[in-house]
């Protein structure tokens, strides 16, 4: 009884939280609509994930590139260490960035706080299955998608999202494993619904195996075992005879580390817009994370608070503290159960 009392309790103060979050975005809306402008669908969009393994363990690579119309505009998180021995990769949520300011900082750029808010917030996270992180970060997700494109709707835009990839990488009891989902958006009685499809569970044995995410063309290229690349990539020719010997079951993690490299690379060359910028990425090996390499934090776009200037964009600054504070509070509850 004690047990559902207290659920009970969680349930209405998350319900309590977003009434009166939305109801403090609709009057502040009443006495002066804030200043949005809507940063076209094709604004930010373009990466390639990868993931090469085998017996020997786990190598993760991913770009950083951030794109607008075809600009460069900067760039993002895309790769994030879960714990010791997990990582996450994700692709396709900076595609459609919701409102931003002076067509420059949209809002949909906060998903690395959200992830890292979901993380640090998550105590008991490294003892969880692969399955339930990926399911974990996905729900903190779509709590998060939903709500900006829903305050889209609610301003009288006309969302287009994207569909978002998520993939979870490590060792599960000394397995490992990579799993993967996509989140599709619909729009469902004028409300903004993501669902989940597409999930994959792999458990790596003794054979090479590869996963892609985001852009894939030039990646299914060269991990294929008659490949055009053959004769001009090193990496990617000793790959193909290690395939023919022994199915890639003695690919050293630095062979794995000299591929994925290549795979990204060459992705960038040929995708040059929608790829690129420094190389994220992770090797894991012996059950732990034994390498993880991001540019320093100043690469990155700012911080969601940094965007907005106060004198200008009073409305608007204070609607990007609430979903961030929001944000935060919502996980803290639904993870700890309390609120501090």
């Amino acid at each position: 009884m004690q047990e559902e009392d207290e659920l009970s309790g969680n349930l209405w103060r998350t319900f309590t939280f977003w009434v009166l979050l939305a109801a403090a975005c609709l009057a502040l809306r009443a006495q002066r609509p804030p200043r949005i402008t809507r940063v076209s669908p094709e604004a930010l969009h373009g990466t390639v994930n990868v993931f090469l393994a085998n017996r020997n363990g786990l190598v993760v690579a991913t770009d950083s590139r951030l794109s607008y119309r075809g600009e460069r505009r900067g760039l993002g998180r895309k790769l994030f260490k879960i714990d010791d021995h997990s990582v996450c990769a994700i692709a396709g949520f900076y595609s459609d960035p919701g409102p931003g300011v002076d067509l420059r900082y949209p809002i949909a750029t906060t998903v690395p706080g959200i992830i890292d808010d979901y993380i640090n917030l998550n105590s008991s996270i490294s003892t969880h299955s692969t399955e339930e992180k990926l399911d974990g970060l996905s729900q903190a997700l779509i709590v998060s998608l939903e709500f900006v494109e829903n305050m889209n709707i609610a301003a009288g835009q006309h969302p287009s999202p994207p569909v978002s990839q998520i993939t979870v990488a490590g060792y599960d009891r000394e397995i490992l494993k990579i799993a993967h989902l996509d989140l599709v958006p619909s729009l469902e009685d004028n409300n903004a619904v993501y669902r989940e499809k597409n999930l994959t569970v792999d458990t790596v044995e003794q054979d090479f195996f590869w996963k892609l995410a985001g852009i894939e063309d030039v990646g299914r290229a060269m991990l294929g075992l008659s490949n055009p690349f053959i004769a001009t990539n090193a990496a990617v020719a000793f790959y193909v005879r290690a395939m023919k010997t022994d199915r890639g079951r003695l690919l050293s993690l630095s062979d794995l580390e000299q591929l994925a490299n290549d795979v990204e690379y060459t992705t960038a060359k040929l995708h040059p817009a929608e790829v690129g910028g420094p190389l994220q990425s992770a090797t894991l090996g012996a059950g732990k994370i034994r390498n993880f390499e991001q540019p320093n934090d100043s690469f990155y776009l700012p911080p969601v608070t940094s965007w907005f200037r106060p004198d200008d964009y009073d409305d608007l600054n204070r609607i990007a503290g609430w979903i961030h504070t929001g944000y935060f509070r919502l996980f803290q509850l639904l993870i700890t159960g309390r609120v501090s």
